[in-house]
């Protein structure tokens, strides 16, 4: 049995580094604390048709705030960005790392008791930019440090890289901390499982509709095998899934009646480049468009941006049929 330090000492983790990781993790077991407690007061008003008496804030606004408070406390983190904010929060001009997190991913699965989690990453500050700019942010994806996601689920999980593969813990409550449950976890590169919202199909463009195609028509279409359907509305819990047997998620980007999703529904800076960090080091694969995502330089830390994300040979067979598509549409 391995805890947590001992393995990222192991891996070469800094003493730095590792003092902003275990602080991130301080708050995420104090929001599984929470999600555990089955409170129903923190589930929004409305939620199951009836008027709570003593409603407190939303579940997203405290994990948001829990992160928050704690990370204003170290000297090493320059700044941090939340998803659940609208301005970045300065902490110290001269630190070193950059936090940037989605506190609750898959809010809205509270109330059925479905999966939601929290999302980090933790990026090196390698600029002179004031630490009130968000400019800083925009940085590609291979600088990287350390990225990560807590699944609360039947067990609360921690799935991290620093680097050097992509490990699960899991949260002994015997000892008040993570321990070690599978190492190196490597995606396969094929798959007989994907994810997708089949509901939304009809504002895909034509090559995207092409593609999850051969997963409907299984053994009868290019394929030539049978796929399962999987989708639990929960990004975390995709990932998740994916990284222990395998498989595709799909957020492909959607046509004009709505368009915000325009360039796709997910949140660039919060969920695209750590997810994609993690299955990278994993031997996965994630693409935004016909663009590694760790390549992309983000514009703004709300960029949204399409995703692909799993295994090596079900993106890649995407890639080739998104780039066929737009050189068809060019024609």
């Amino acid at each position: 049995m391995r805890l947590l330090d001992a393995k990222l000492s192991e891996d070469g983790c800094s003493t730095e580094l590792l003092s902003v990781i275990k602080t991130v993790l301080a708050g995420c077991k104090k929001i599984s604390n929470i999600l555990s407690s089955g409170d129903f007061s923190y589930i929004p008003l409305d939620s199951f048709g009836v008027q709570q008496v003593n409603e407190k804030e939303p579940l997203n606004t405290i994990s948001n705030n829990i992160l928050k408070d704690l990370l204003v406390d170290l000297c090493v983190v320059k700044a941090v960005a939340s998803k659940e904010e609208e301005q970045i929060l300065s902490i110290n001009e001269e630190g070193k790392f950059l936090v940037s997190f989605d506190p609750l991913d898959g809010y809205s699965n509270v109330e059925v008791n479905g999966p939601v989690g929290t999302i980090f990453s933790i990026t090196s500050s390698t600029d002179w930019l004031s630490s009130f700019n968000e400019q800083q942010f925009n940085k590609p994806g291979e600088l990287i440090r350390a990225a990560g996601f807590v699944l609360y689920g039947p067990a609360t999980s921690l799935v991290l890289t620093t680097g050097t593969g992509t490990h699960i813990y899991t949260f002994s409550r015997e000892f008040g901390d993570f321990v070690l449950w599978r190492e190196n976890i490597a995606i396969p590169k094929d798959s007989r499982e994907f994810s997708v919202n089949l509901a939304r199909q009809r504002y895909w463009p034509e090559n995207v509709k092409k593609y999850v195609k051969h997963f409907t028509d299984g053994r009868y279409g290019v394929g030539r095998k049978d796929y399962s359907l999987r989708y639990v509305g929960s990004f975390v819990g995709e990932v998740y899934r994916i990284l222990c047997r395998g498989g595709v998620f799909l957020y492909p980007q959607e046509g004009t009646r709505r368009q915000y999703l325009g360039n796709g529904k997910l949140k660039l800076l919060y969920k695209v480049m750590p997810m994609a960090f993690i299955a990278e080091q994993a031997n996965g694969l994630a693409y935004a468009d016909q663009m590694r995502v760790l390549d992309i330089v983000p514009n703004s830390v709300k960029q949204r941006a399409p995703l692909i994300i799993g295994s090596k040979n079900e993106v890649e067979r995407y890639f080739k049929n998104e780039k066929q598509g737009k050189s068809n549409a060019q024609e």
